[in-house]
């Protein structure tokens, strides 16, 4: 939702908006002086409890209804005399088939693909087992994203990462518009910090907070920092998992769910150091977002994040492997100059390469080609 809320605030003093989303995902939106039309959609409930009997039942149901709802969506902006559409991925379905619905030009970015689609050892569902039960739901899902990601004028994606393995799961290549991070709603705090490490990304074990408490574990006690996840959403499982482990191994973890915005700025500008161990993250905000507040990063290099952390100038960047990222942390807790420097340079590059400005000047140029194209 960051680079969605960042394409409304960089583009609607110069286009028109009309916003509309499932009920329920407005809040994902900073407002930038619009108004969103929710569509109601109780379908979109996650199921809990006995009704995760019913899964392949209800997902069925989940997908013929958001069908109708992006008909329905289509509809409306037709009525509307919409002009392009610009169409962010969805939760039910990662290329909404709003997309096919449309009789206009439209720029679909896309995030990633659906990865348990994509990429070996990833599911949708809790267990092997699970997904066996809910194949014949998934293959329409499936087919769904495909026609959406198809259907649209244009596709737009986030890293020189993605574009490549889009391209190979899709058969089309995707433009490439990085997105922006606003350091101007970061504070900037330089040097040592306040002692404690900081991962941040959903509780899933795709964001890799598990290895980062190992990391953590191996740093010898008289240096071990405390760590803070701060997870948006996810398993409470996989919660469970961490914190467990973290008990076993000696870790002082605490777990943030859901912090206002305000909070998150305090903690990335008051960590030591911040931690991103996500597995072939498409981009990566987290970095971005710790060296808007003039932190000190260490990632592994793989995924968006080699694009946007320079190693050794702007943050560091080490193998997937427990013992080299304990080893960086431990190396920069000791040397807050080091730290200094580090979250200079990093603040410097979000504000020169990959500021608001850039990104809607992109985005724009490749939305009103779209028009021109679509006549």
């Amino acid at each position: 939702m960051r680079a969605a809320s960042s394409h409304l605030a960089g583009l609607s003093p110069t286009l028109d908006f009309r916003l509309h989303v499932p009920q329920g995902a407005a809040r994902f939106f900073p407002d930038p002086g619009l108004e969103a039309r929710q569509w109601p959609f109780p379908e979109g409930v996650r199921l809990g409890g006995a009704s995760r009997l019913a899964a392949p039942i209800m997902l069925w149901r989940k997908l013929r209804a958001f069908e109708r709802l992006c008909r329905r969506i289509a509809e409306a902006m037709s009525d509307e005399g919409c002009e392009r559409a610009l169409v962010h991925p969805s939760m039910i379905v990662a290329a909404p088939p709003l997309i096919g619905f449309l009789g206009i030009p439209s720029v679909y970015y896309c995030h990633e693909f659906p990865r348990h689609f994509y990429e070996k050892g990833v599911t949708k569902t809790p267990n092997r087992l699970s997904e066996l039960v809910v194949r014949h739901v998934l293959s329409r899902e499936k087919r769904l994203d495909r026609g959406g990601f198809l259907a649209a004028s244009e596709v737009v994606t986030n890293s020189s990462y993605m574009a490549p393995r889009l391209e190979k799961a899709y058969g089309r290549r995707p433009a490439i518009v990085r997105p922006a991070v606003d350091a101007s709603v970061f504070t900037p705090r330089y040097g040592g910090g306040s002692g404690y490490a900081l991962s941040v990304g959903a509780l899933h074990p795709l964001k890799g907070h598990d290895l980062t408490v190992r990391a953590i574990s191996l740093i010898p006690r008289p240096s071990r920092p405390p760590l803070v996840i701060v997870g948006d959403r996810g398993s409470r499982g996989y919660a469970d998992t961490i914190e467990r482990m973290a008990v076993r191994l000696g870790v002082d973890l605490a777990i943030r769910v859901s912090v206002p915005f305000e909070e998150l700025q305090r903690l990335y500008s008051s960590a030591s150091v911040v931690v991103c161990t996500q597995k072939n993250e498409p981009y990566g905000f987290v970095p971005l977002e710790a060296m808007a507040s003039g932190r000190p990063v260490v990632a592994v290099a793989e995924g968006g994040f080699v694009e946007n952390v320079a190693d050794g100038e702007t943050g560091v960047l080490v193998p997937r492997d427990a013992g080299a990222l304990a080893a960086a942390v431990s190396s920069l807790l000791s040397d807050h100059t080091r730290c200094d420097a580090l979250g200079r340079a990093g603040r410097a590059f979000v504000e020169r390469e990959r500021n608001p400005a850039t990104e809607a000047e992109q985005m724009l140029d490749i939305i009103l080609r779209v028009r021109t194209a679509g006549g």
